[in-house]
């Protein structure tokens, strides 16, 4: 009986999470919505030629995988970390903010020419980080939100942690010394949940900043005006770490991230970039749905359907996705979908114990679950299949 109940309250959560549920699940769904490409069916063919040593194409609403190469390969990701940096800002302090910047603003490379003493906000500050790459900007907010650069470093590590993110290697906001060591499938997890941020969406994506020191000046991210629907996000580039780029795009109601690690050129960033967004968007169609999903209960399979998030097919693929729940699911437990027996998508969910109760407006649907369970069990039982005391004849 556990089981089916177990069943039944993961089926719940998958459908309609408590907050808290929610908020775990999102942060799993983030770094786990993704298969890896050598698993996929063959036929489903490839973006092209692409320069990076590492790359990730992921669908922004869902998580979903596209394309990719090497993504869980470890490197130095440059100023790419910024996006982190900012999303961890982001929670701590507020745009409107003038803060007094101090010594740490005197740093090489990529600058706005901070000098100590100066008052910026924090938006301009912000702005200075994403689209001009400013050392002194980066290292101006990690001094102000976490009192010290160690001390916004171990802020910049819980944020990951709470993205889902396994053990990457976070030692500095600007990416400047090479030491940070991110996956590409890491920083494409980190730029979804930075899209979801209205406020560094609307910094992302302009291709002109205000700047108190430097006037009005472009964005360094070339995407915005050369790709359509281009929606930010970062450059990079170190000596070791090579030419670096998360671009973002928006078409026909999806958006698309595509993660670049150590291209060949500056040139070939971007253009990997273009051939990758131009991949998913133009070459897949949504999955049909919803999807099947199969509750086990204590007198055999109850058939239930419930939408999950919309997987993408290449187009001359389409077909309908399969999500299977565990029959014994453990807490957090993993969900696959699959197409023609090939994984092509995962999802985090929780295990919501029996006794949590059900958000409100979700009674109708736990009420269907539970008492199909239970109609289940009680016709085994008057059939003489199931009991719940000791078994007949001991």
């Amino acid at each position: 009986m556990s089981g089916a109940v177990l069943a039944v309250a993961l089926a719940l959560s998958l459908a309609m999470p408590t907050a808290q549920a929610q908020v775990q699940a999102e942060a799993r769904t983030a770094a786990d919505a993704a298969v890896h490409w050598e698993e996929l069916p063959r036929t489903w063919g490839t973006p092209g030629p692409v320069t990076a040593t590492a790359y990730v194409l992921m669908d922004a609403e869902t998580g979903q995988i596209l394309a990719e190469r090497q993504p869980d390969l470890r490197l130095v990701v440059a100023s790419t970390v910024k996006v982190l940096t900012v999303l961890t800002a982001l929670d701590h302090v507020a745009p409107d903010t003038l803060i007094t910047v101090g010594a740490e603003v005197q740093v090489g490379g990529a600058g706005v020419g901070l000098d100590p003493g100066e008052q910026w906000l924090v938006e301009d500050l912000l702005e200075a980080v994403v689209a001009r790459s400013g050392n002194d900007a980066a290292r101006a907010l990690a001094v102000h939100v976490g009192g010290s650069i160690d001390g916004f470093v171990r802020m910049m590590r819980a944020k990951a942690d709470a993205l889902g993110l396994r053990a990457p290697v976070i030692e500095d906001p600007s990416g400047l010394d090479d030491s940070n060591r991110l996956s590409a499938r890491d920083l494409a997890v980190i730029t979804r949940a930075a899209l979801g941020d209205d406020r560094f969406r609307r910094i992302s994506q302009a291709p002109l900043v205000d700047l108190p020191s430097l006037g009005s000046v472009e964005t360094r991210n070339l995407l915005l005006a050369r790709y359509a629907g281009a929606t930010g996000v970062k450059t990079g580039y170190t000596d070791l770490a090579g030419w670096c780029l998360i671009g973002s795009a928006q078409r026909d109601g999806r958006e698309l991230i595509a993660v670049i690690l150590d291209a060949r050129t500056d040139e070939d960033r971007f253009t990997d970039a273009e051939r990758l967004l131009d991949f998913g968007f133009l070459d897949h169609v949504p999955a049909a749905g919803p999807v099947e999903l199969r509750l086990r209960t204590a007198g055999g399979f109850v058939d239930h359907v419930l939408p999950v998030p919309r997987v993408w097919f290449p187009a001359e693929e389409p077909g309908t996705i399969e999500v299977a729940v565990p029959i014994d699911p453990t807490d957090p437990s993993t969900v696959t979908a699959t197409w023609q027996g090939h994984p092509v998508g995962q999802w985090g969910a929780d295990v919501i114990p029996p006794e949590t109760p059900i958000p409100a407006g979700t009674g109708s649907l736990g009420a269907t679950l539970t008492d199909a369970m239970y109609r289940s069990m009680r016709a085994a039982h008057r059939a003489g299949l199931w009991s719940a005391g000791a078994p007949a004849g001991r």
